[in-house]
């Protein structure tokens, strides 16, 4: 019950529903899972923390209405290709003035914010099935698989490969598997 709670006010404060739905089922699967009080009130922890950032991501931020509306629309659209024009008319503002507000509040660019929102749903997709990279790159809205993999180990440090063979761990914490790209 906890779970559906948390998951309705994060995907009434902007989260993609598809990503929650997502993260429900796996969150469900490992309640299944779990052996002692201490491992429920780790992975409690974790969801509170997880839920909880995605509700309040935005209190703080100025323009906090038109960024709602441009972060709902984007995550919502995260598959296909959306450009700055499209979030900012969803915002009701000129894509110049949306382009340096976006900056200034969210301290990231828009493509910098769509990248990484596009590599974090592919690091899960990466984790959770054994999905060809190609239509990995596909299904989180990169045209090019090459430039994929270059966003992706820009942003996380390895290989979309190599993060699928270590588990989405640390190199560090796999010392037989090395990162060679």
């Amino acid at each position: 019950e906890l779970l559906v709670l948390l998951s309705r006010a994060a995907t009434e404060a902007g989260a993609a529903v598809e990503e929650e739905l997502a993260l429900n089922y796996r969150l469900l699967n490992r309640l299944q899972e779990l052996e002692t009080q201490e491992d429920l009130a780790f992975l409690l922890d974790g969801v509170l923390s997880r839920f909880s950032s995605l509700a309040f991501s935005l209190r703080s931020v100025k323009h906090n209405a038109a960024m709602d509306k441009a972060i709902r629309f984007v995550k919502r659209r995260l598959t296909t290709c959306v450009s700055l024009q499209d979030a900012a008319n969803a915002a009701g503002l000129s894509p110049s003035y949306f382009s340096r507000i976006f900056k200034e509040e969210m301290n990231e660019s828009f493509s910098e914010h769509m990248n990484r929102l596009r590599v974090e749903r592919a690091a899960s997709l990466l984790l959770g099935a054994d999905i060809p990279l190609v239509e990995i790159a596909s299904r989180v809205g990169f045209v090019d698989q090459s430039y994929f993999t270059k966003v992706f180990k820009r942003l996380k440090g390895v290989s979309p490969g190599r993060y699928r063979a270590t588990g989405g761990r640390p190199l560090g914490d796999n010392p037989e598997i090395h990162d060679e790209d």
